[in-house]
């Protein structure tokens, strides 16, 4: 049991991106970034679904630890800004016409701007309990995000 508790604080802190100072949330979604690139690479966009599937499972695993030793949605652990982050990236994967790495950072800043935000009822998501109250915010700021890069890139289709 006691390895358990260092693998969990090393996972919900985004493998220690969670840790940096300053913004927390932001250092963990762009290091998010990277494993998606490589899921991205080898699988395509199924390799992102696997990817939040993955960072989903283990964020529910790790997040009632963090809740625990340091109260409610303790911004050291970035383990759902790593899920979240995998939604608006499905869109940017879909349409590799466009340069990849202009789309992933519209969705990056995209996904960072309503996890910070937190407009539309996303605040709202906070109120519930434990890990699906830790990982429904960043989840629905992923939507949000993921409708975002999706319409424009409807519009960079439909008119350039």
């Amino acid at each position: 049991m006691m390895a358990v508790v260092p693998i969990k604080k090393w996972v919900g802190t985004g493998l220690g991106s969670g840790l940096l100072p300053g913004a927390p949330g932001t250092w963990g979604s762009l290091a998010a970034l990277v494993p998606a690139a490589l899921c991205w690479y080898w699988a395509g966009v199924w390799g992102l679904v696997g990817a939040l599937i993955v960072f989903l499972l283990l964020g529910f695993w790790s997040a009632p630890w963090f809740e625990t030793r340091y109260g409610e949605d303790p911004p050291q652990f970035v383990m759902d800004e790593w899920a979240g982050q995998m939604i608006p990236l499905f869109a940017a994967a879909s349409f590799t016409q466009i340069e990849w790495p202009y789309i992933w950072m519209a969705a990056f800043f995209t996904f960072r701007l309503f996890d910070i935000l937190k407009p539309l009822g996303i605040r709202r998501a906070e109120q519930y309990r434990g890990a699906s109250g830790i990982m429904l915010d960043d989840l629905l700021a992923g939507l949000y995000a993921y409708c975002t890069i999706f319409f424009v890139i409807f519009i960079y289709y439909t008119f350039f």
